[in-house]
């Protein structure tokens, strides 16, 4: 004979918010250092003209971790991940300004 389980249901409501919004503040921060130096060398791949300072991606990485350190994988990290946040709100604005239209004189 099979004994019944007592599944508890838990509501969204009864769950405590704070732990998710720290929680997911941590993993977004967490993939972002993570992958930031891979944007980085790609970024200056793209910014190179021909193949005059890197000629692929590990030896991009190889000669910014040599002149730079560790350090120079990050730069621009925080610019990056403030202006991450703040990009929703300035697209919203920028769109709001495209609906009014100005005399053209």
């Amino acid at each position: 004979m099979q004994q019944k389980r007592n599944i508890q249901i838990i509501e969204w409501e009864d769950l405590d918010k704070r732990k998710f919004y720290s929680f997911g503040v941590f993993m977004t921060m967490t993939i972002r250092a993570t992958v930031y130096p891979a944007t980085l060398i790609r970024t200056r791949l793209q910014v190179q003209r021909g193949k005059s300072l890197y000629s692929g991606t590990f030896d991009a990485f190889f000669k910014i971790l040599r002149s730079e350190g560790v350090r120079g994988l990050y730069r621009g990290f925080m610019v990056n991940t403030f202006t991450a946040h703040l990009r929703p709100g300035l697209h919203n604005h920028l769109r709001a300004g495209e609906e009014v239209r100005f005399p053209v004189f």
